[in-house]
């Protein structure tokens, strides 16, 4: 069983980057991590259930090129489920093949999404509402062990949103054994909540990046 779980040992978070390690495009910013919050049912009531976190910063990230937002799910928008017209991409630097080497730079890859009863037969007893399948039948592309807590990203009218962060599976790419991602759209209420809530002690004096991104519910 491949999990993607994030591994929260996070000290700053690098936006704008391209390459993994070695090169630079001029667009990195890193910024300090002020707070993780984990979501208080990670793991309950299966495993991998409500795999998702936020990330507050200790100062709001300089959007422009290289580095922009992408909207939270709109709900209005009815999710394309066992269209193969009509993919999604998934992003990061994850292994290229199951237990792999990683790639130095940024790849992607399109893949439909896969309906809660075709994932429930690839994974039985193992998945429920806060999980989004995405993948082949024939497998050949998804994301991979390093991918964790990355973007599942579909377009709607020529605007991209959040739809999944990358989670588990079973190895990578394998025929019926589809990626698992949290369900962004099953927690827009816990995003919001969290989002606005008062500082922990920890980042008390430190810089909000709330208000500059407040149009992520309004795309």
């Amino acid at each position: 069983m491949r999990v993607f779980t994030l591994v929260m040992y996070v000290f700053f978070s690098r936006l704008g980057a391209h390459y993994r390690t070695n090169g630079s495009v001029g667009t990195e910013q890193d910024i300090d991590v002020a707070e993780i919050i984990m979501h208080e049912n990670y793991f309950n009531p299966l495993a991998e259930s409500n795999d998702i976190a936020l990330l507050k910063l200790l100062s709001p990230a300089d959007l422009g090129d290289g580095v922009e937002l992408v909207c939270l799910p709109d709900t209005n928008h009815e999710l394309p489920i066992d269209n193969l017209e009509k993919k999604c991409w998934v992003t990061g630097w994850g292994s290229l093949y199951f237990l792999g080497p990683s790639p130095n730079t940024l790849m992607q890859g399109s893949v439909p999404l896969v309906s809660k009863e075709r994932c429930d037969n690839a994974y039985p007893e193992a998945i429920d509402d806060s999980m989004l399948c995405a993948g082949l039948d024939e497998g050949g592309i998804d994301a991979c062990q390093g991918d964790s807590g990355g973007p599942l990203v579909c377009e709607f009218s020529g605007t991209w949103y959040l739809e999944g962060v990358t989670s588990w599976g079973d190895g990578c790419a394998y025929p019926n054994k589809y990626g698992v991602y949290a369900k962004v759209r099953n927690f827009l209420s816990w995003i919001s909540r969290n989002m606005k809530a008062p500082p922990t002690e920890s980042a008390q004096n430190q810089s909000s990046a709330l208000g500059k991104y407040d149009n992520l519910f309004n795309c």
